[in-house]
């Protein structure tokens, strides 16, 4: 189904009329004005951090085989599996992706689908402060996620 759809509906009859819907028991019932504030702000919230995955722009041309709006489906899928709890899911979906070129950076919330790993620094370990300065060492070199 449509989820963005069913989602503004429910926030429309939340918002507008007070009544709040539990999806799991397919229920509905008014709200006392405190619920219906305490849920309104939390949709709100969910809602700034939607999962809006951009392309990454260092990423190079798209050699995956999925159209970008087959990568957007996806990637949605994914995070509704991720918010349901559905982790094996997520993980299979994660995978596929993988499998067709396309890598995700959940913490950027950004997607490259030219078959190329995101990278990522290794944290450097030693001293800090003065003691770093004093005997600085070079960075370390970007490595290959292992996660994608």
């Amino acid at each position: 189904g449509d989820f963005a759809t069913a989602d503004a509906a429910l926030s429309e009859i939340l918002r507008d009329h007070g009544v709040i819907v539990d999806d799991a028991a397919r229920t509905w019932r008014a709200g006392t004005k405190k619920e219906v504030r305490k849920k309104v702000c939390a949709t709100r919230d969910l809602s700034r951090h939607r999962d809006e995955y951009a392309a990454a722009a260092e990423g190079g041309p798209r050699t995956s085989r999925l159209s970008e709006e087959e990568i957007r489906s996806a990637i949605g899928a994914r995070r509704r599996a991720q918010l349901g709890r559905d982790f094996v899911k997520a993980d299979r979906i994660r995978s596929e992706l993988r499998a067709a070129g396309v890598y995700l950076e959940d913490g950027r919330k950004e997607w490259r689908a030219d078959g190329i790993p995101f990278v990522q620094r290794v944290a450097q370990r030693g001293p800090v402060g003065s003691a770093a300065r004093a005997g600085a060492r070079p960075p370390l070199p970007l490595v290959r996620s292992a996660r994608g």
